[in-house]
């Protein structure tokens, strides 16, 4: 299974020697380049350090544990006085550098066993149609919107359109996953 792991430090030198420790690095040294690419991609784990010049690295960690609830995030830094405030908000680990590759080791075996546990015990939302005599199941984050055309609903996925003769109220539930539903000709 591949993790997608960033590092978020401004000191590039430290970028690189915590990226010898880790196979799939998504380092970025810029802030504001880092939190687009968390828009574009989530990560399943982050190494953050907690002084980032003039932002926070706690303040941005917590901000990123709102907004992406099954990110696991850890803290490598050189200050022991902000241990208390990291796992505040459920830091996975906390590095004081310099440490020892095992420490780091250890952390992101953990950080791993995290995320795959919480991969498992999230079930993406789905529905099941009948769709030419057979049962399948869609992945509500899947499906662009759903269309009522005459008798029958049209759900359209970015690799096909489903047909299917249940009212769109029955598949309202929907709205919930952010699909947008509608009448059409």
């Amino acid at each position: 299974m591949t993790y997608q792991i960033g590092l978020c430090d401004d000191e590039i030198y430290q970028i690189k020697v915590n990226g010898l420790f880790l196979k799939e690095i998504a380092a970025k040294n810029d802030m504001d380049l880092e939190k687009k690419y968390l828009r574009d991609k989530e990560l399943d784990i982050l190494f953050m350090d907690i002084d980032l010049g003039n932002e926070s690295g706690i303040k941005i960690a917590s901000q990123l544990s709102r907004q992406y609830p099954k990110m696991v995030i850890s803290f490598v830094t050189g200050h022991r006085e902000f241990m208390e405030e990291a796992f505040d908000i459920d830091a996975m680990g906390y590095l004081v550098k310099p440490y020892e590759i095992n420490r780091m080791e250890r952390v992101l075996r953990r950080s791993i066993l995290q995320v795959m546990a919480l991969k498992q015990s999230v079930k993406e939302p789905e529905i099941t149609v009948i769709d030419e005599n057979l049962k399948k199941k869609i992945i509500c984050k899947n499906i662009i919107y759903i269309q009522r055309q005459q008798y029958k609903s049209v759900v359209v996925t970015p690799q096909r359109e489903y047909c299917v003769y249940e009212p769109i109220k029955a598949l309202q539930r929907l709205h919930r996953s952010g699909a947008r539903c509608r009448y059409g000709p």
